[in-house]
């Protein structure tokens, strides 16, 4: 079981860098969207479902960064 939430803190982890890389700069105009762009998709979440796109790409072989678009575009649809 421990392996299991490894595995999910590995990838929450990595796709919060990836969603923080894919958003605009806080601080770059109109602010007050940016800033609740932020707020709506980093602020907690499990992030279940791009994990769910790392966990098959891992099955076969996929490299993590290849899934990156594709795991993050899947999360900021459902924020």
């Amino acid at each position: 079981m421990s392996d299991l939430k490894a595995f999910f803190k590995t990838y929450q982890t990595h796709i919060d860098q990836v969603l923080l890389h894919y958003l605009p700069d806080i601080n770059s105009t109109p602010k007050i969207l940016h800033e609740s762009m932020h707020y709506s998709v980093l602020n907690g979440g499990k992030r279940f479902r791009p994990i769910l796109v790392y966990a098959v790409g891992k099955t076969q072989n996929i490299d993590t960064h290849l899934l990156d678009a594709c795991a993050s575009s899947i999360e900021l649809i459902h924020s």
